[in-house]
């Protein structure tokens, strides 16, 4: 059920991207959880299966994508979609800013989840009482040197 979305040049090189403007997106199903549930949970193996769970949700989505390896600075932006707006904004994206970059990193998409290769864009919060979901957009970027 991903959907995958990706601007072609006609200058890539080899079987990663590289070039500023490129993007990449994948949409993962349902919701993970938020912030507050990892958290809030009783005991570390209650979080650490909430945070498998989450990133096996998140593996089998870019999985499904094809995602190309990104190099150099790489802009995350995420869309949310909820059945309500009971969930705080923030926890909602804290756990998602964590957990989806990190899988990106050990499936060899981003090179690093660090300052100097991920970049967070503005995320956008929609409410759907039928169906949730995340898009997730992945931007090349230039680098900023005025943000030293």
């Amino acid at each position: 059920m991903a959907k995958r979305t990706r601007k072609r040049c006609a200058t890539l090189s080899g079987p990663e991207l590289s070039i500023a403007g490129t993007y990449q997106t994948f949409k993962i199903p349902g919701r993970l959880p938020s912030l507050n549930e990892i958290l809030g949970s009783r005991n570390h193996w209650t979080e650490r299966r909430l945070r498998a769970d989450a990133a096996a949700i998140v593996r089998r989505a870019a999985q499904k994508a094809n995602l190309l390896p990104m190099k150099g600075l790489v802009e995350i932006t995420y869309h949310f979609t909820e059945k309500n707006k009971r969930r705080d904004k923030s926890n909602i994206e804290g756990a998602a800013a964590k957990i989806i970059p990190d899988v990106l990193v050990s499936m060899g998409v981003l090179v690093d989840d660090s300052w100097d290769y991920v970049e967070h864009g503005k995320h956008k919060f929609f409410v759907d009482k039928e169906e949730q979901w995340i898009v997730v957009i992945l931007a090349i970027k230039l680098p900023d040197s005025t943000n030293v």
